[in-house]
């Protein structure tokens, strides 16, 4: 089986339940960002329905705090999904960590490894990074559109040079399905942790956070600490005590000191 068979929309469709028929999917080789291209589509034509954009790769795939997420040719599965903000819970609650469980859920069914969450958007195989997600608000002088989900999995090791600063945490996940029949798998998935409520999804989410208990290293107004990683809170906050205080983490970077 050739888990790298090329991605179609066809190929997509193929594999989607019947309720995903009159989705508009969109599919380029290569491009900059899908979220970029998504979000600059929705910005133009504010539509009111789901919109899938998937690539082969990204030459300025986006990352969460700026930072660039590595898309290499023939190696991952890149897409973006927009969600009208009046679509179902898409009210930016747990939006990323909604999509986070999805994500766990669908990969799980395929990959004979255990996947476990790291707070607050990405998937790890034991110390290695194997998915990262990005959610982009979409908004304009009315107010909001909606939201963009960007997810990045890799497939297999790529054949061209992993960046050095990412070598260390950089991981593949080798599914048991091509990435058209994942696709089929992931985006139900997606839509289905977006009608759970809030602590149905929490609980999974903690369940399932490699995060918790762990040594961490985090920043607070350019402050560096080292810390325990404690608790998720009802709003997915990262609750991280460090030197007898507790400090409540939002966004932004907290990374697991491995031993």
């Amino acid at each position: 089986m050739d888990i790298l068979a090329l991605l179609s929309i066809s190929k997509i469709r193929e594999h989607l339940p019947s309720e995903f028929s009159s989705m508009e999917i969109f599919y380029t080789e290569s491009i900059d960002s899908t979220n970029t291209a998504l979000k600059s589509l929705v910005e133009k034509e504010s539509p009111t329905f789901p919109i899938l954009w998937v690539c082969d790769h990204q030459s300025s795939g986006k990352g969460t705090h700026g930072r660039s997420f590595f898309s290499p040719k023939n190696s991952g599965l890149y897409f973006s999904l927009f969600l009208p903000y009046a679509f179902r819970n898409c009210l930016g609650d747990l939006l990323t960590i909604r999509g986070a469980v999805a994500l766990q859920r669908a990969l799980e069914t395929f990959v004979s490894d255990p996947i476990q969450i790291k707070w607050v958007n990405d998937l790890y195989v034991d110390s290695k990074k194997v998915a990262g997600i990005l959610t982009e608000m979409v908004q304009d002088k009315s107010g909001i559109k909606g939201f963009v989900m960007g997810m990045g999995i890799n497939f297999s090791q790529p054949k061209e040079p992993i960046p050095p600063e990412l070598n260390p945490t950089f991981g593949f996940l080798h599914p048991q399905v091509d990435r058209n029949v994942a696709l089929g798998k992931i985006l139900p998935e997606i839509f289905h942790c977006l009608s759970l409520d809030s602590e149905e999804i929490l609980s999974v989410y903690r369940k399932n956070n490699v995060i918790l208990g762990k040594k961490v290293q985090f920043s607070i107004h350019n402050q560096s600490y080292i810390g325990f990683a404690k608790e998720i809170d009802s709003k997915g906050h990262l609750l991280v005590e460090s030197n007898g205080n507790i400090y409540t983490l939002s966004s932004g970077q907290a990374t697991i000191l491995w031993e």
